[in-house]
């Protein structure tokens, strides 16, 4: 059976099944404790009277309360003088909330399912997209993840059923396979291609191999402490990075064939003292691990065997700072992207800012293939770009 309880982060409607302990919100990417009067209880769904236990501070539930009600005076101000003003905070589940209030009026500039070479953005051209609404092949109820493996398949999965659907380099449907989680939940929170076919997925806390056309489960990659897995990607040369939350900000790295490598106990808080609940990471082609810290709005460089090298960034609104960071990934170059409000953030390896790439629509997953374009989701609809240089 399924129920729905409200979001204590963003006030979004949250699914869940019967027996299912967490629920990833996909709007603020919140994770939500289902109350055991919930999971438990028959012929009803839960309501935003129940208490909610997401693991975040009050303050950081403060800053986001704060967040969408500036968010919420600023439509108002967009409908009735044509001007928007963004005033963003620094946790970006807020800004997740918030271009939901504009989606619906994109998806219908982007219903169109196979069309290439428009032009959005400053310079940055489309050049294939594919997709639409609906439950059909190569169809989304809510496109979320996205990734690439090094035989060029595109993977996107579905939010709404725990579908994974794979493509090929051209954006042409090849087949489907659902994941569920022992707990219940098929959301797909991450995932990531290795080179030669394979996908590592992130749901239900726990992270798994799959073979990436049969979806067939070859194996789970595990940490000494258990479930608690969130963002996930691979390298080029094999290497595994993955965040994981239960108990701290660890960073888990893995070989190719999901040998646990080492494990960075609290790869962000340990680092500045403060805490640091969700983690995002990309792995470049040397092996070498980005972290970037959504509350802190910083990047964290580690090296292949986890050792400290570099951080860099920070939140504010100055040239090169951070107002909404909330993913990162590397493209073949070695150059670094931060998906902020707006679009794109871009640093070269050492952390030096090289400008801003303009994105007018809302992204929530990315990925780059083997020729440098990124791979996006948006709404329904997945879309391959070609990026211009940072400005």
């Amino acid at each position: 059976m399924t129920r729905e309880l409200k979001c204590p982060s963003c006030g979004a409607d949250l699914k869940f099944k019967e027996g299912q302990k967490t629920v990833v919100c996909k709007y603020c990417e919140s994770t939500v404790i289902v109350p055991d009067e919930l999971r438990k209880q028959t012929g009803s769904t839960g309501t935003a009277g129940h208490t909610v236990s997401t693991g975040r501070t009050s303050q950081s539930g403060a800053k986001r309360r704060v967040m969408i009600s500036v968010i919420t005076a600023a439509v108002i101000v967009l409908i009735t003088t044509g001007v928007l003003v963004f005033n963003l905070s620094r946790v970006h589940q807020a800004r997740d909330a918030a271009t939901q209030a504009v989606s619906a009026a994109q998806r219908q500039a982007g219903s169109a399912s196979g069309s290439t070479g428009s032009q959005q953005g400053e310079g940055v051209q489309v050049l294939q997209e594919f997709g639409g609404e609906g439950t059909g092949r190569g169809r989304f109820v809510d496109a979320g993840a996205v990734a690439v493996d090094g035989l060029g398949r595109i993977y996107v999965s579905d939010d709404d059923n725990g579908r994974i659907q794979l493509f090929d380099s051209d954006g042409s449907y090849v087949t489907q396979w659902t994941v569920q989680g022992e707990r219940g939940d098929s959301h797909a929170r991450s995932m990531s291609g290795t080179p030669d076919g394979r996908l590592v997925v992130s749901y239900d806390s726990e992270l798994y191999m799959h073979d990436g056309r049969s979806g067939e489960v070859l194996m789970q990659l595990d940490h000494p402490d258990g479930w608690g897995f969130d963002d996930v990607d691979v390298g080029d040369d094999g290497t595994i990075a993955a965040s994981w939350y239960k108990n701290r900000d660890d960073l888990v790295l893995f070989d190719s064939d999901g040998t646990l490598r080492t494990v960075v106990p609290e790869a962000i808080s340990g680092r500045t003292g403060d805490s640091e609940l969700n983690m995002r990471v990309a792995v470049d082609g040397l092996g070498n691990v980005y972290v970037l810290g959504t509350f802190t709005e910083t990047v964290f460089k580690y090296s292949p065997q986890g050792e400290f090298l570099n951080r860099f960034g920070s939140g504010g609104d100055e040239r090169g700072q951070f107002q909404a960071a909330s993913d990162v990934a590397v493209d073949a170059s070695g150059m670094v992207f931060v998906k902020d409000f707006g679009g794109l953030k871009v640093f070269d390896a050492e952390g030096r800012f090289l400008g801003n790439v303009e994105i007018s629509y809302p992204v929530f997953s990315m990925a780059f293939d083997g020729d440098q374009l990124l791979l996006v989701t948006s709404e329904q609809m997945v879309r391959k770009l070609q990026l211009p240089p940072p400005r």
